[in-house]
């Protein structure tokens, strides 16, 4: 089918400005003790500029008033700064005066950055290093170390701001600390990590996209983004992942079941999440019109759990021929019912039914198996816009029932019979799967079990039990599929060959309406060793423990010998060889080489 030929995506990364201003007096040359503290714009001071005097003359010139009795830095000339004349810590100790790099480097014993010099002790007035420089009537500490000779500021005792707040000058209208790194103008914390010129993606609804006149009444035949960083949540997923090119893929997402509550998600292919049909979704991104069609190019997919299947709505096909009310269903998951076709074309992968409404596999590489005339008796799909024609997209020939009978729902007779699993040569965990979103419905006849962290397990069976009436069943644990012993499922997946062992990669399941009551198949160990009975519930008797231990062991029914594994259902054995087990019961499971029973319950 013709793809689409250009895919013009834009992506406007906006970047916030973090401004950090340092402020410096030129007139305050940084002598020992006001390198490492002195507030205020210490615009007379005296301080040599290598710091080897070590002293504030404390003059009220250096921006704290000299009845604060805080001008920790001064050596004692100060008669008002009572705590001086005793304190050993001034920088008039032999090792200060002749260190004049102390106040800068911080790294000698008398250096009063680190407060670490024996002979320093306490100042009397706030019991701090002198380099502390902690002001007694604002509390305002003017250093800090990091804070460090913020000059254009000082200690603003009004709005309690520390020296550092080098970007926003301590303005107490805003209360932003400059420790934060925040521009000031948004007057947000800097905790936040929104930088004044971006903001948090706004979470709107599918529903309001779909009907805002961008959608409503496009007309530009481009590529066109109507709106920038939204956030939708717990979206549905209602299709598969489907390529657009080397780059890009998209899927659909639905939040209910009403019309315009659909939507296509584009996105760079190499950094989708597994997308899997049923599960929920957040997403984050912008929203477009391509040529009309309302697209999210998606920055962020989040699988977050899963749901319900989202159940289609049934709607006339004719409703695609009118343009607007097409419209409010393109992107949701539509259902017709009781179509007549009545034109194929092949070339494109669609065939048109007699209302005029076009069916169409080709984005997800659907094959029809129908002709004209037939009976659409079911399709569900997706709507999409392409080339100027509204059209419903079936994601695979399980979308179809034609003539009264699904394309794609097989027995499991048929799954084990399949060429892909009796011909299987190649032992390896990595095959593709032969068949591909196939249904099949069958009795589970063990428990739900886990397989390992991911992955969980549980084996069907169809009625009687026989040659090739069971089949192995696994699924992603955090689909949260539940199975219970007894019951009868329709159970949708892939099918592959696991080292030769047969397995249905479910992604649905479903419970249905009940199948005739199931027993194990009395069995002896030379039928059961083959390809027909793999995955088969079986019963044999009178088998004889040969070796082996609790999780593994051998059994001999005097003719052939067996190999028994118990790990997966925790059935407790005790292996003692040459007791006899008067009934095994269990499913065959093709492993290491050999057809082996997994035991269920014995006695």
């Amino acid at each position: 089918m013709q793809g689409v030929s250009s895919w013009k995506i834009a992506v406007i990364l906006g970047f916030g400005s973090l401004i950090f201003g340092a402020c410096n007096d030129s007139d305050d040359n940084l002598g020992t003790a006001d390198a490492v503290g002195n507030t205020g714009n210490d615009s007379g001071s005296t301080t040599s500029s290598d710091g080897s005097d070590g002293a504030d003359t404390g003059t009220a010139t250096d921006g704290l008033s000299t009845n604060d009795g805080i001008d920790l830095a001064d050596t004692g000339d100060d008669t008002t700064d009572n705590t001086e004349a005793t304190d050993s810590t001034d920088a008039t100790t032999g090792s200060d005066d002749t260190n004049s790099n102390d106040a800068i480097d911080g790294s000698e014993s008398s250096d009063a950055t680190n407060g670490t010099d024996a002979n320093e002790t306490a100042d009397s007035i706030d019991q701090s290093d002198a380099s502390d420089m902690v002001d007694t009537f604002d509390g305002t500490d003017a250093t800090t170390g990091s804070e460090g000779q913020d000059t254009s500021d000082g200690a603003n005792t009004t709005d309690g701001s520390t020296a550092s707040d080098m970007s926003d000058g301590s303005d107490a209208i805003d209360g932003t600390n400059g420790a934060e790194g925040q521009d000031a103008s948004d007057g947000t914390t800097g905790s936040d990590g929104v930088d004044g010129t971006t903001s948090a993606p706004s979470t709107v609804t599918i529903a309001s996209i779909q009907t805002a006149a961008s959608s409503l009444n496009c007309t530009t035949d481009s590529a066109q983004q109507t709106q920038a960083n939204v956030t939708l949540e717990q979206l549905q997923i209602t299709t598969p992942m489907v390529e657009i090119n080397d780059s890009l893929s998209s899927f659909w997402v639905q939040e209910g079941s009403d019309p315009t509550q659909g939507i296509r998600i584009v996105m760079e292919t190499a950094s989708a999440p597994p997308i899997i049909v049923g599960a929920l979704a957040n997403i984050t991104g912008s929203v477009q019109e391509f040529y009309c069609e309302t697209q999210i190019v998606a920055s962020v997919v989040a699988v977050v759990g899963t749901a319900a299947i989202i159940p289609p709505t049934v709607v006339d096909s004719a409703t695609l021929l009118d343009n607007a009310d097409a419209e409010n269903l393109e992107g949701s998951l539509i259902e017709y019912k009781n179509e007549t076709i009545s034109n194929i074309n092949w070339e494109f992968g669609e065939f048109t039914l007699s209302s005029g409404a076009v069916l169409a596999g080709g984005l997800f590489s659907v094959d029809f198996n129908v002709v004209a005339g037939d009976t659409v008796t079911s399709a569900v799909g997706v709507i999409t816009y392409e080339f100027g024609k509204y059209r419903m997209q079936v994601r695979s020939n399980d979308d179809l029932v034609i003539n009264g009978t699904s394309s794609n729902e097989l027995s499991i007779t048929d799954i084990q019979t399949n060429p892909g699993s009796v011909g299987c040569i190649d032992e390896s965990p990595a095959l593709p799967p032969y068949l591909t979103g196939v249904k099949t419905k069958g009795i589970a006849v063990t428990p739900q079990f886990a397989l390992d962290d991911d992955l969980s397990a549980t084996i069907l069976s169809s009625s009687p039990a026989g040659p090739n009436s069971g089949l192995f069943v696994i699924f992603e644990s955090a689909l949260g599929l539940q199975f219970q012993q007894g019951k009868t499922y329709l159970v949708e997946g892939d099918v592959s060959e696991y080292y030769c062992d047969t397995q249905l990669k479910a992604f649905a399941a479903t419970e249905t309406s009940p199948l005739p009551t199931v027993t194990p198949a009395i069995v002896t160990i030379d039928e059961m060793s083959s390809e027909d009975y793999e995955g088969t519930w079986v019963e044999l008797s009178d088998l004889t423990i040969v070796d082996g231990d609790a999780l593994v062991f051998t059994v001999t029914d005097g003719v052939n010998t067996l190999t028994v594994e118990t790990d997966n259902f925790g059935v407790a054995v005790p292996v003692t060889p040459g007791v006899t087990l008067t009934a095994a019961v269990g499913v065959v499971r093709y492993r290491f080489g050999d057809y082996r029973l997994i035991l269920t319950d014995y006695n």
